[in-house]
């Protein structure tokens, strides 16, 4: 998602973010927010002309809803993930949903999708599945 945000002029098609662990949300002009860049925009080079290009382009975020594990290993659990939400999941709900309402706010065409991959918790192989079996449906 952080190739999408910052270079938006990629050549990448579709590009697909399977279960992150943590985002980089659409945030701006609000400099009293408690994170700054990484854990979201402020302080980065993605301003709103940056915001407006890649929420108009083709990006798909796919969310195992079973990767609820607050206590998953290899998650993030620093202060300014947990702040993005407890587990994965609410995590890219969350960045989702900043991104629609950045783009409202920004005036600019949303067509980002979210895939919801049933039963799947953090697992490459069964998101990879999932990824190319999304990407052969699209190509028919």
């Amino acid at each position: 998602h952080r190739l999408h945000l910052f270079y938006p002029q990629h050549r990448a098609n579709p590009i697909i973010a399977a279960n992150p662990g943590w985002y980089t949300q659409l945030e701006w002009g609000n400099t009293d927010t408690k994170f700054r860049f990484p854990y979201n925009t402020i302080g980065s080079r993605v301003d709103p002309t940056r915001a407006r290009a890649a929420l108009s382009r083709p990006f798909i975020l796919m969310l195992g809803d079973a990767d609820v594990d607050p206590n998953e290993k290899s998650l993030n659990k620093s202060r300014g993930a947990n702040a993005q939400g407890a587990f994965r999941f609410a995590r890219g709900n969350a960045f989702f949903e900043g991104a629609r309402v950045a783009a409202q706010a920004l005036n600019s065409e949303f067509v980002w999708r979210k895939v919801v991959v049933a039963g799947v918790a953090h697992d490459g192989a069964l998101m990879s599945k999932a990824a190319i079996a999304y990407v052969e449906e699209m190509t028919k």
